[in-house]
């Protein structure tokens, strides 16, 4: 396979050629020129493409097919702008997913005091006590991104560390020879797993540290790919304040090859100072500065980082670096630390870092989240008898407070509702007398038209005051229920009387003396109770006020029939006014007013008030009777049919010589049928297995 060349120039004129295997930029034999060009005095060289302004030009131009690669090369050329090359492995190396290390400008050679240790100085993982796994995760430039996870096991003698890292630079689309997108679509990523062990010699305040480790990693690049091992070595020693790193990194033991070519990987030599100082009894003070040296680069690399920690919980941290070697020179970073007890007795690490890639117009955002498991102490454990008898004392402490509260409550719920009962009767009593006196002026009022009646008017009073019964005796032509004109004076005063009253329900009943027959003197007294009530309602401004009216015809005399004084006191119609609260009671009904259904079970013979009745069974064919003695038709007879049910019809008759009011349902059939009946205030209601509904009423 042929390889394409690429040439970057690092100074005007003098270009530097990379190889791509084939495939990875347009094979029309063009070279593409990488120039190095100044944005103005004293600013640190950008790489561009010949014919482009600047790098994130370049980036922008080569997305698609050269995406993958150009992220390589660009971090490539800012070696190659300091004007020198090497060709190396992996460059990815050289970005690191560790919030807390790049919050500090990565100079953790000699602070290398916790498990991403991994990646600064493995001698570092000798220095902790407990066990800590991690999460590290940023994106990087477009749709680039990387992440790790690592996890450190302290031992008997020393301590393990294991690192995976993923690096995905996103889709790749190919292009053709004049440029244009194919169809072809591909990846590039990077993955590296890692292994340390690290031991220590001395004392806490003169240690020395050191360890080794080893690196896979594997490469997928738009098709192609390649691996290559790595061994890392390191040492620290570390006293009350100051410590000093000294590692090896990426010494290469299998070359990454692609295509023809192998290349080493970024080899580094790096050593670091770092002091600790106590600002106070919460602060702490952390200063480090690293330099490196990396195969082929005559550059000596110089890092520096600055870290406050306050209470243990919180830091601030910043990092510059004084070389212009890299794709960010300067970071910021934050660090949370959470006492997390409820999982394993650990405490949790947040980090955040901010770095900017100027080159690139962009920003990157690091975030770690660490947990170190058994760093604090679990709860202590008390004997369980002192805790059985600790939780007997509470729960008799609490049955105490419970019971005093309870008391406490049940005083103050007596005193509430003793004040509650004095204030009501105070309230009663002054309604009550209110109400009295009120009551007195109403009763007075009704006394004085009733004396003015001339004797039309009536009024009995009841002991209790709950009600006022009033007669109103007043003159029909014979055989009419037309109100004479001259008697609406008396209708008036009557209103009056009622009136009262406004808010009460009013009773009224109709009756005649014994002159005639009982149904002609039922029927007269319906008529002219009527009359009465329609009159009240349209011009004495009652409203319609009136409870169940009733007719009871010359059934319910007052005086004797015998003589004209005592005939003339029966013929009246009697109204009952509740006064205060009191509620009409269901008055005596006197007629038979219809039948309904109700449901598919049940059918209701309705009365105008409550009645009584008998019943009883006729044979051939099978009825069941109802009689109402005493008690009126308001229709001579009626008849109702049903459907669906085991009653098909309904008879309504009215029996004058009785006088006695029958309804008779007819039953289908000679079998026998479950029924009941009850009273339910004007109502008889009759159930039965099924009644059915009523289809026809003549």
């Amino acid at each position: 396979m042929n390889s394409i060349s690429l040439n970057v120039t690092p100074t005007p004129g003098k270009a530097v050629p990379l190889s791509l295997p084939e495939g990875m930029l347009p094979n029309d034999g063009k070279g593409v020129g990488l120039t190095c060009g100044r944005t103005g005095a004293g600013s640190p060289s950008r790489p561009s493409v010949s014919g482009r302004s600047s790098c994130s030009r370049f980036q922008t131009t080569i997305t698609g097919s050269m995406r993958a690669a150009a992220l390589v090369l660009i971090l490539l050329a800012q070696d190659v702008c300091g004007q020198s090359f090497g060709n190396l492995a992996a460059p990815f190396l050289r970005i690191s997913p560790n919030a807390r290390q790049v919050g500090m400008g990565e100079a953790f050679t000699a602070m290398a005091n916790e498990h991403n240790a991994l990646r600064y100085n493995v001698a570092g993982l000798a220095l902790l006590e407990h066990m800590a796994f991690s999460l590290n995760y940023h994106n990087w430039i477009d749709d680039t991104n990387q992440g790790n996870i690592e996890v450190s096991l302290p031992m008997s003698r020393g301590v393990v560390g294991f690192g995976l890292t993923f690096f995905d630079q996103g889709e790749i689309n190919a292009l053709d020879e004049n440029f244009q997108p194919t169809l072809n679509e591909g990846g590039s990523n990077d993955v590296i797993l890692t292994g340390a062990y690290s031991t220590s010699v001395g004392s806490e305040n003169n240690m020395i540290a050191f360890g080794g480790g080893g690196k896979f990693i594997r490469q997928d690049l738009a098709g192609f790919s390649s691996s290559a091992l790595g061994i890392d070595i390191g040492a620290t020693y570390i006293t009350q304040y100051l410590s000093f790193g000294l590692t090896l990194q990426n010494l290469t033991l299998k070359k990454a090859k692609f295509d023809n070519r192998s290349d080493v990987l970024p080899q580094t030599l790096r050593a670091g100072a770092a002091g600790r100082f106590q600002l106070g009894p919460d602060m702490k003070l952390n200063l480090a500065t690293d330099v490196a040296k990396m195969r082929d680069d005559g550059t000596v690399r110089v890092y520096t980082g600055t870290e406050l920690q306050v209470s243990d919980m919180f830091a601030i941290r910043t990092g510059y670096k004084l070389h212009d070697r890299e794709a960010s020179r300067w970071a910021l970073g934050l660090g949370l630390t959470v006492p997390t007890q409820w999982f394993a007795n650990s405490k949790t690490n947040v980090d955040y870092a901010y770095s900017p890639l100027d080159d690139f117009d962009t920003s990157i955002h690091r975030f770690s989240f660490t947990f170190t498991f058994g760093v604090l102490e679990p709860p202590p454990q008390m004997d369980p008898l002192a805790v059985q008898r600790l939780s007997e004392i509470q729960r008799q402490m609490e049955d105490r407070l419970k019971d005093t509260e309870e008391a406490q409550r049940l005083a103050q719920e007596a005193r509430r509702q003793a004040e509650d009962a004095r204030r009501r009767a105070e309230e009663a009593t002054l309604l009550a007398e209110m109400r009295a006196e009120e009551l007195g002026r109403r009763l007075a009022r009704i006394d004085s038209i009733a004396a003015a009646s001339g004797g039309k008017i009536e009024v009995t009073h009841v002991p209790d005051t709950s009600r006022i019964n009033v007669s109103l005796r007043i003159n029909f032509d014979f055989d009419k229920a037309v109100i004479r004109p001259s008697e609406f004076a008396t209708m008036g005063q009557i209103a009056e009387v009622l009136n009262t009253f406004p808010e009460s329900k009013l009773l009224i009943a109709g009756h005649t003396d014994s002159i005639g027959t009982q149904v002609y003197n039922f029927f007269l007294s319906e008529r002219r109770m009527e009359s009465v009530r329609r009159h009240l309602i349209s011009d004495g401004n009652t409203g319609d006020r009136f409870f169940m009216p009733v007719p009871y015809g010359e059934t319910r005399p007052i005086a004797d029939n015998g003589s004209s004084n005592g005939r003339a006191r029966n013929r009246r119609v009697d109204f009952t006014i509740f006064t205060r609260d009191a509620q009409p009671d269901m008055p005596d009904g006197s007629a038979i007013v219809g039948v309904e259904a109700v449901g598919d079970t049940s059918i209701t013979i309705v009365a105008n008030g409550r009645v009584t009745f008998r019943k009883y069974e006729l044979e051939n064919p099978k009825r069941i009777v109802y009689d109402f003695p005493g008690v009126f038709s308001l229709s001579p007879s009626e008849t109702f049919e049903f459907v669906g049910g085991s009653v098909w019809r309904a008879r309504i008759g009215f029996h004058p010589e009785k006088p006695l009011t029958r309804v008779v349902f007819d039953v289908i059939g000679d079998e026998d049928v479950e029924y009941a009946a009850q009273v339910v205030d004007n109502k008889v209601v009759v159930g039965f297995e099924s009644a059915g509904m009523i289809t026809r009423k003549r």
